[in-house]
């Protein structure tokens, strides 16, 4: 069959010339009217939000569009009519007001509804009077209701409980997913849905189970989050260790760096000086997350026991002490009497030794004797049966009784 445009050709033509012939018209000749399509856009969508039947290949040599509800060109479903060369539109009995036609014959509906649901067809009238016929789908889905998740226990113990999740929704024709620490959860062994993915179980569960859980519940066109539900897992603290950078300091030029090293994840850090919780100054800083202690600079009353404790719901573990000592310049300390001169056999003297260091460790104090010849024996440098000696605040005292003269310093 020739093209309309073509001449007509008496006799026959060989199909070599035939075979030809097609070719070269399927090459160079525009390609046929194309048919007229209906697309939904969005395919799927949700009550309450727009959505457009895009018609496809409907604008030549037209002289009108006729939309319609339902399967078949009826003057009771009438929707909308719009008139190309007028460019003027009329509407029909099945016309809801929220409907809007285009001049490319596209209809658009405004906040669609369930209602809104089902096929629509498109009469496009050419200027020669000639019509085509195209039927489309709309789908229009309810919205989801916002699911709730419930759990036998948000507080559980690793390798002994046993959680149980449930999604909990009324809606129907939902597809369920679950999601951990606001990602798409992935399965293990231990973990299994459900046939119908409402109920998640976790058998035993772990430390690393702990975290955030949500459901969504989902049709072709909405979806719904739930709110997130916390999952806690109890496991014991391992000890854990405090490492220094250094433990014997110089005062006012070291820099301290305590560090509580733990193998745990999720646990809280917290920090000890001599056996009481660590008050910071504002020469001491803590990092985030608790784990580090810096001291700069360094002073001689931050010598001391430091701890560390890793706790984590109600389980705790505090680590061995760790010691620091500040070295410090030790001022000349000041030796007093409560006499000089006193009477042999009768009289006690009491030495004291003034100084105000104090520190870790504490100042030694000696009481060399004169390495002039003792009557009584005693061996220069060293504690006479008769020494007694005592500490008081910050200073120190020693009682000589019943001995010969004898000369004493402090150093």
């Amino acid at each position: 069959m020739e093209p309309p445009s073509a001449p007509a050709h008496g006799g026959r033509i060989s199909w070599h010339r035939l075979l030809l012939a097609v070719s070269l018209l399927s090459f160079w000749n525009l390609p046929a009217t194309a048919q007229i399509t209906i697309e939904s856009v969005p395919f799927k969508t949700a009550e309450g939000r727009d959505v457009l039947l895009l018609a496809h290949n409907a604008t030549e040599d037209t002289l009108g569009y006729s939309w319609y509800r339902g399967e078949r060109v009826e003057n009771n479903q009438l929707i909308i009519l719009y008139r190309v060369d007028i460019q003027a539109n009329t509407t029909g009995p099945a016309y809801s007001g929220r409907e809007i036609i285009y001049p490319n014959g596209s209809l658009l509906f405004q906040n669609a509804t369930q209602n809104d649901t089902g096929y629509y067809t498109l009469m496009v009238t050419k200027n020669d009077l000639q019509r085509e016929i195209v039927t489309g789908l709309l789908r229009v889905y309810p919205p989801v209701t916002k699911p709730i998740i419930e759990a036998n226990s948000t507080t559980v113990t690793e390798q002994k409980d046993t959680v149980v999740l449930t999604c909990i929704i009324n809606d129907t024709e939902v597809s369920i997913r679950w999601l951990f620490n606001g990602q798409s959860l992935l399965l293990t062994e231990r973990i299994k849905l459900s046939q119908e993915n409402s109920t998640l179980t976790i058998e035993p569960v772990r430390r690393e189970d702990a975290g955030n859980y949500q459901c969504e519940a989902s049709n072709p066109g909405n979806s719904s989050l739930s709110d997130p539900l916390r999952l806690d897992v109890k496991y014991p603290v391992a000890k854990p260790i405090v490492e220094a950078n250094s433990t014997t300091v110089t005062e006012h030029e070291d820099t301290v760096v305590l560090k509580c090293l733990t193998n745990d994840t999720g646990v809280a850090i917290s920090w000890f000086f001599n056996g009481q919780s660590l008050l910071l100054t504002e020469r001491m800083e803590l990092s985030q997350d608790n784990g580090t202690l810096t001291i700069e600079p360094v002073r001689r009353e931050d010598a001391g026991h430091y701890q560390c404790e890793a706790s984590h719901l109600g389980n705790s573990s505090k680590s061995d002490p760790l010691r620091l000592d500040v070295k410090y310049p030790v001022a000349k300390p000041i030796v007093e009497a409560n006499s000089t001169t006193v009477t042999e056999h009768e009289d006690t003297v009491v030495l004291k030794c003034l100084t105000n260091d104090t520190g870790s460790p504490s100042p030694v104090l000696q009481w060399p004797e004169s390495t002039a010849h003792r009557e009584d024996g005693a061996v220069p440098g060293q504690r006479h049966p008769h020494h007694r000696a005592r500490q008081e605040g910050g200073c120190w005292a020693l009682s000589v009784r019943g001995l010969p003269p004898g000369q004493f310093q402090q150093k």
